[in-house]
């Protein structure tokens, strides 16, 4: 007899309670990992139970594929790192269902096996970030591995944004980023660079010999992580989401569209860089630990673009008196919605990921001038932030990204420090 909704409710919630509990007694699993598994099962329970009748104790490999596919579709996941603790989480769970008898052996290995290929799941997360916008792909088709494999071999050209081009392209003719960057895929062809397990990231010893030839290094004082390194997370996102470089048998290599892009003229090179930031990007790649806010500070980064751009031209503020003009878009849904509506004027207090990494990537760009608290020390927060002014270029730039053009000199309301 099938149960109701309420039953099957009850009835998951009953099993992820047993599961805690065997973590608990049987493996004396800490509390905060006990509490990370939990709430990963009630996010995949919540998120696929609503297409199937299935409870956890009869998983299947279909329902952890359709999860992950979903996720990634409505973005409940949004970094590889969210990915990877759910898997872990999943497998956990799977090797739990083996060792209580729920699942047959036979089954369950095969399952656990799936569950330790994570580069099938990386080359899915992958696959999705360079398709993201394509949004008129359907459901049937965003879950068709062979439909998406022949997509993305069409993804071979680099699309360079006319409105921003036509801007720039008479404006600039140099800029340290895009020299860095040069630097960046330069070394990644002339080295063996070996991925990192777990996040197939540039290792540490790598890193440390890019940081030495760049010239827009901020740093933390410490060894860092790639993920730590906004500037170098910066160029390997880029570089990953348009297909510059890949991975391959653990070694990060040229892809196809290495050559491509040293084909391309400076202006254009700056072009595709803005545009990939503003439009392409998915911000929450740029942190280890994205809070859900990230999302809304994407959806929402027009205001912050006609922010910058309302400033006076070459003219310093400070950063923490700046206002955004935030509206929820239709009804309020989330309480972090009622957060923006409510405090215009802490808004940029609660972006962290504008704060802390785009508008550092505006100041290599040459689009506004930035003047930090702590000299050459890097804040993850964004908090270091003293003082900024919007140069020319930044203007017109900005005013293109904010979704409007500015017919004369801008006015701002923000009082000015000189």
């Amino acid at each position: 007899m099938t149960k109701s909704k309420k039953e099957r409710e009850e009835q998951v919630s009953y099993e992820i309670s047993r599961f805690i509990e065997f973590l608990f007694f049987e493996t004396h699993t800490s509390e905060k990992t006990r509490n990370r598994y939990r709430d990963n099962l009630i996010l995949f329970a919540n998120t696929i139970m609503g297409y199937t009748d299935t409870t956890m104790y009869t998983l299947t490999k279909a329902n952890i594929k359709n999860f992950i596919e979903l996720s990634l579709i409505e973005s409940i996941i949004t970094s590889k790192q969210q990915l990877n603790s759910m898997l872990t989480t999943l497998r956990k769970f799977v090797h739990y269902l083996g060792y209580e008898g729920i699942m047959e052996y036979q089954e369950n290995k095969k399952l656990l096996t799936w569950l330790d290929d994570r580069d099938y799941f990386r080359k899915k997360y992958d696959t999705f970030k360079s398709m993201k916008f394509k949004d008129e792909l359907t459901i049937e088709q965003w879950l068709n591995d062979e439909f998406l494999d022949k997509e993305k071999t069409k993804i071979t050209n680099l699309d360079i944004n006319k409105n921003i081009h036509n801007i720039i392209k008479d404006q600039i003719s140099n800029n340290p980023l895009i020299e860095d960057y040069d630097k960046y895929i330069n070394y990644i062809e002339n080295n063996n660079i070996k991925a990192t397990e777990t996040n197939k990231h540039i290792s540490r010893t790598h890193l440390k010999e890019l940081n030495s030839i760049m010239r827009n290094i901020r740093d933390n004082g410490k060894t860092q992580n790639q993920i730590d390194n906004p500037y170098l997370q910066l160029f390997y996102q880029f570089s990953i989401d348009n297909n510059i470089i890949t991975i391959k048998e653990e070694y990060i290599i040229e892809s196809k569209n290495f050559n491509n892009y040293k084909q391309l003229s400076f202006s254009e090179k700056y072009t595709l860089f803005i545009d990939h930031i503003w439009n392409k990007l998915n911000w929450a790649d740029l942190l280890k630990k994205p809070p859900i806010i990230i999302k809304f500070e994407q959806e929402n980064r027009k205001a912050y673009a006609e922010m910058l751009s309302n400033l006076a031209i070459d003219k310093w503020y400070e950063f923490d008196k700046l206002k955004i003009n935030y509206e929820p878009k239709g009804k309020i849904k989330d309480p972090l919605d009622i957060i923006y509506s409510l405090g215009k004027v802490g808004a940029m207090d609660l972006s962290i990921a504008f704060n802390s990494r785009i508008i550092r990537y505006f100041d290599f760009l040459g689009l506004v001038d930035v003047k930090y608290n702590s000299g050459n020390r890097y804040d993850k927060t964004g908090k270091d932030i003293k003082i900024i002014k919007l140069t020319k270029l930044g203007y017109k730039v900005l005013s293109i990204l904010s979704g409007k053009t500015h017919k004369k000199e801008p006015q701002t309301k923000v009082i000015s420090l000189f």
